[in-house]
């Protein structure tokens, strides 16, 4: 949790870099599909910890911190910067 300020420079101005005219639309949809996580993610701990000990919450973290790490990994390899051609058309090109 600690490395989630990079997240900023990182995924969330991503948008921009890959598609500037439709940043917007993507951050609302792909912040639609982020809070699917957080709902989905209580239910989980609460089946994990019956008896609410500390290996348990243990278990939940570790849970979490694979998530997350994963998420970070796969960004790495996986993302681009570039601007995508479908979002290169003449009505919402940038111009100066």
């Amino acid at each position: 949790m600690g490395g989630g300020g990079f997240s900023t420079s990182g995924y969330s101005i991503n948008h921009l870099d890959i598609a500037p005219s439709y940043a917007g639309i993507l951050l609302g949809i792909t912040n639609s599909f982020a809070t699917i996580p957080g709902m989905v993610g209580s239910l989980v701990a609460k089946s994990l910890t019956h008896r609410n000990t500390v290996g348990e919450w243990q278990i939940v973290f570790y849970i979490a911190a694979t998530i997350n790490l994963f998420g970070a990994v796969f960004f790495a390899v996986f993302s681009s910067g570039e601007v995508q051609d479908w979002a290169l058309d003449g009505y919402h090109l940038h111009r100066n």
